[in-house]
């Protein structure tokens, strides 16, 4: 176990801490003499970066212990690994991620860069392997990964939430809850985004208006939409919940709605309301959202052509956003991903020995 922890911690993926080897000369000859010299030097990387991993410890929201004792006294942070009783885990091997799709890891790695850039860990990498759940599969991904017992996941969905304090949650984040309520695990954490409907409302505005609105109404970004459909915009057949309404109807306080209470007064149910609008040729599109393939602008994907759009953007994202970018939702999922990617995924730089 030693072995596979110091190799692929060399790999860097995760930050492995030996404390006994700082001062028991002993142990380590011990170890030199059983497995080789480079082995020790890999085990022992991290203690050359002693105060950094003081100063990191106390801001991670969990860490693993490995240890063969049953009585060990640990902090409730601690996932304690006893190999002996956890034969299936690998420790050593990196996190999966899991997302709804590909693009929204991309994404959340921008995020990632961003912490370590706020929080001057200049020395630490994140590294995870991104596993896209598919949408609404993404809970039997999730079990899945949950009864195989073998890697520590961290996964993010978006809330679906169509307004603020909305108390339920849309179909994936409600299903994902319920499998883990159904399989507690405590090497995989799950992360519902609250403040926030989907990962487009994570998009720093300034983004948004410089690489994505050629063809929307862009000053909805001067409003406030945490909950507002980036991609779709503002249609009247999303104001059929009365809740919805209230909330979008006091941002956009503007529009006029005559024609929503018209289609509401004249049906009983939403199929009909929106088969009314149809029928009656009301105007469904009141603001003009984005475009679907938002997210894929953003995390710089190849679009139908194999051609990226802005290849510039990938570096502006990763490096140049600053806090001022984001609006207050924004702020509070940013800090809230960002220290559970650090927490669950640091490692040193990779390193060849």
């Amino acid at each position: 176990m030693l072995q596979l922890l110091a190799l692929f911690s060399s790999k860097g993926n995760h930050i492995v801490s030996v404390p006994c080897l700082l001062n028991d000369l002993a142990l380590t000859q011990d170890l030199v003499n059983v497995a080789g010299s480079s082995f020790v030097r890999k085990l022992r990387r991290s203690e050359g970066k002693f105060y950094m991993l003081q100063s990191i410890k106390p801001v991670l929201s969990t860490y693993c212990l490995v240890t063969y004792s049953d009585n060990k006294k640990v902090d409730n942070r601690a996932i304690v690994y006893n190999p002996t009783r956890m034969q299936r885990f690998e420790p050593f091997l990196r996190t999966k991620l899991i997302t709804e799709n590909i693009l929204d890891a991309v994404f959340f790695n921008y995020i990632a860069h961003f912490y370590l850039r706020k929080t001057l860990f200049t020395d630490v990498r994140i590294r995870f392997e991104a596993t896209p759940g598919g949408g609404s599969t993404t809970c039997d991904v999730v079990k899945h990964e949950i009864l195989e017992k073998r890697r520590f996941c961290l996964v993010i969905v978006d809330s679906d939430k169509k307004y603020p304090n909305q108390p339920n949650y849309g179909d994936t984040a409600r299903k994902i809850v319920d499998v883990i309520g159904q399989y507690p695990s405590d090497v995989c954490k799950h992360y519902v985004m609250e403040n926030v409907m989907e990962v487009e409302n994570l998009i720093p505005h300034r983004i948004v208006r410089k690489y994505a609105s050629e063809k929307s109404d862009s000053e909805v970004l001067n409003r406030n939409v945490a909950f507002y459909d980036m991609k779709i915009g503002l249609t009247l057949k999303g104001l059929y919940n009365d809740y919805v309404f209230h909330y979008l109807s006091e941002e956009f306080s503007e529009l006029d709605y005559s024609q929503r209470n018209e289609a509401k007064s004249y049906t009983r149910c939403r199929d009909d309301y929106e088969q009314y609008i149809d029928d009656h040729h009301l105007v469904n599109v009141l603001k003009k959202g984005f475009g679907s393939d938002l997210l894929k602008i953003v995390t710089c994907a190849c679009d139908e052509n194999g051609k990226i759009r802005y290849p510039e953007l990938e570096d502006e994202m990763k490096n140049k956003i600053i806090q001022e970018d984001l609006t207050a939702e924004q702020q509070i999922e940013w800090e809230n991903i960002g220290s559970l990617m650090f927490s669950w995924m640091c490692g040193l730089a990779p390193k060849n020995y």
